[in-house]
């Protein structure tokens, strides 16, 4: 995720694509990209996600985007996170 309202980054989106195409050359299965997503596109892309793995099954889950820590708790936040939230 590149577009934040509160500060956009620069190479989030560049590194995904890099990392994408790398794992495709070693005949990883890929879903597509899920770039620059709102909290609702995010969720929906985690949710297949997760939805797809069977027991056994070797999984990269990669995000390139800003982060946020609350005490114990670590989140990724999507394009339309608002530090009022």
């Amino acid at each position: 995720i590149n577009q934040y309202p509160m500060g956009a980054l620069s190479y989030c989106v560049n590194d995904a694509t890099d990392f994408h195409q790398a794992l495709s050359e070693l005949d990883f299965y890929l879903e597509p990209l899920a770039q620059n997503c709102t909290f609702s596109q995010f969720h929906s892309a985690v949710d297949m996600f997760v939805s797809m793995i069977k027991p056994g099954d070797l999984v990269i889950f990669y995000f390139s985007g800003h982060g946020k820590q609350n005490r114990d708790e670590n989140y990724l936040l999507p394009s339309d996170y608002s530090s009022a939230c």
